[in-house]
């Protein structure tokens, strides 16, 4: 389970190259407001709730304070905010991009729950009314944000809380942002001028995505095609160099160009992730797929020559039915198709994946300190077959974690995966330890045990994940929008009878 999101931007103390904006904010006032927004939230009362969160945080260890920083986000609590703020000025650079992404998913959960209902179409936050928290003080911490060097993260988080907190007052600096090398920074400054009801270059934008990997690939085509073993390697990263001598790669790009020929066209690049896509190139022999992976310099990090292979097929629409995989009532804690609904969703696989946690109802998900794992009302609940299917892949032997510790070596912890029918299938991940009741090769039945909930993998406390895609080979695989066919939801103490409905981030779901 992961954290979340955040925004805002002073350019005086940005690198040269960036443009200053004319009159900055005040940071002296700002940072008052600040501080008397903190004295109001008594945010010391999560030390008692969440004490193994902030023993990671005192950790000099930066793996832990990230693991402290996720469970505390996690909990959606605006009191989150002070304890994650200091860690901006953390030396380590993956600290201060997960303490920035936790503060704008916090943001992101907080906002969303004042959106406009009328404007469907659109994400319009309704200004805070009587007993809402006012977030807007969070503006000195967006000009901290954006004082960091623009490494693809931070700015673009900055950005998105501009956006959800109304800060009009930054429309200079969002246009600024527009001008990122990294796209991420670049939507993410289009979605908030659009958030704010400004104007935005929407055909730059989109452009931006490929841009930056149309170049470096053409510009690799065309070395391989004179067969300039120098020039092929002028785009490669460090670690690149280091990996493929000058005399390894000059016999792979030799052979690369006898088997397949000269590269005559390049397709558009299908993005695969933010820093990473495929592009199809039509050769005087065989065609091929090359896959470019992009450091934060556009830089190339990665590459892969394969041979062209047909694209697996994405359903329009889903021909199964589906049933939620528990019975009981759940709570959604990531799900919906934003990356501030849900952090699955630049994961091309898993973009319309789903988390869901056991809560009582004060909105708590375990009992007592929460230190192991048999606190959390989530461990131990069966998990259930979703829809008919045959069981393709299991995998088991995983350890269950000890809350708030994760295992991203083996992301999925003990998994399911289960073929309903071609190109669909479902993923269940992060079962117990010794729990799973089916192996490869089983027919299993809507509704069937599959095993236990549990805490292994990449998660930080008992949850069951579940996510639907066209392929049982996951690396390969595109995520598909999945709807349960009949499901009660409560939502704001409302129940009612839901049908083909796909669950958001804050329902609580129950199968009929």
């Amino acid at each position: 389970m992961y954290a979340k999101s955040l925004i805002v931007m002073l350019l005086i103390a940005l690198p040269a190259a960036v443009p200053v904006a004319a009159d900055p904010p005040d940071e002296s006032s700002l940072k008052q407001r600040y501080d008397a927004f903190v004295k109001s939230l008594d945010h010391r009362r999560l030390a008692e709730d969440y004490p193994g969160a902030v023993r990671n945080l005192n950790s000099p260890d930066p793996k832990m304070q990230t693991v402290g920083i996720k469970t505390l986000a996690a909990t959606d609590e605006v009191k989150a905010i002070p304890w994650i703020v200091p860690f901006l000025d953390s030396e380590d650079q993956h600290v201060r991009i997960h303490a920035g992404l936790s503060l704008n998913a916090v943001v992101a959960t907080h906002q969303l729950k004042r959106r406009d209902q009328i404007q469907p179409e659109k994400v319009v936050i309704l200004p805070p009314g009587p007993g809402d928290i006012d977030l807007r003080p969070l503006s000195w911490v967006i000009l901290k944000m954006l004082r960091l060097p623009d490494d693809g993260n931070t700015h673009a988080y900055a950005a998105n809380m501009i956006g959800y907190l109304g800060l009009k007052e930054y429309e200079a600096e969002l246009r600024v942002l527009l001008e990122s090398k990294h796209p991420a920074v670049a939507r993410a400054a289009g979605n908030a001028l659009e958030m704010l009801g400004c104007e935005k270059p929407d055909a730059f934008v989109a452009q931006r995505s490929t841009q930056r990997f149309e170049e470096v690939v053409q510009r690799l085509v065309q070395a391989i095609n004179a067969q300039d073993h120098a020039a092929i390697r002028q785009d490669f990263n460090e670690a690149m160099l280091d990996d493929l001598t000058s005399e390894e790669s000059k016999q792979f790009f030799s052979r690369l160009a006898n088997q397949f020929g000269k590269i005559e066209k390049l397709d558009v690049p299908r993005l695969m992730a933010p820093n990473r896509a495929v592009v199809a190139a039509h050769c005087s022999g065989r065609n091929l797929d090359i896959t470019v992976a992009l450091d934060e310099h556009d830089k190339i990090a990665g590459l892969t020559f394969l041979p062209s292979t047909p694209p697996i097929p994405v359903p329009d629409r889903l021909s199964t039915s589906f049933r939620l995989p528990f019975d009981g009532q759940w709570l959604v804690f990531w799900g919906g198709e934003s990356k501030e609904l849900n952090h699955h969703y630049d994961s091309v696989n898993q973009r319309f994946a789903f988390d869901f946690l056991v809560v009582d109802e004060s909105g708590r998900t375990h009992q007592g300190k929460g230190t192991e794992n048999k606190d959390y009302f989530a461990f131990g609940q069966p998990v259930l077959a979703p829809a008919d299917g045959v069981v393709t892949d299991v995998i088991t032997g995983v350890r269950d974690n000890t809350p708030g510790y994760m295992n991203p070596t083996f992301a999925g912890g003990n998994a399911v995966i289960l073929m309903h029918c071609e190109n669909e299938v479902s993923v269940l991940a992060h079962f117990q330890q010794g729990s799973i009741r089916v192996k490869c090769g089983d027919n299993v039945k809507r509704g069937q045990v599959l095993g236990l909930c549990g805490n292994s993998g990449n998660s930080s406390e008992p949850h069951v994940h579940f996510h639907v895609q066209n392929t049982p080979i996951t690396q390969d695989a595109t995520g598909l929008r999945c709807v349960f066919e009949e499901i009660t939801v409560t939502r704001d103490a409302k129940s009612e009878s839901r049908m083909n409905y796909s669950p958001v981030k804050g329902d609580i779901v129950r199968q009929k």
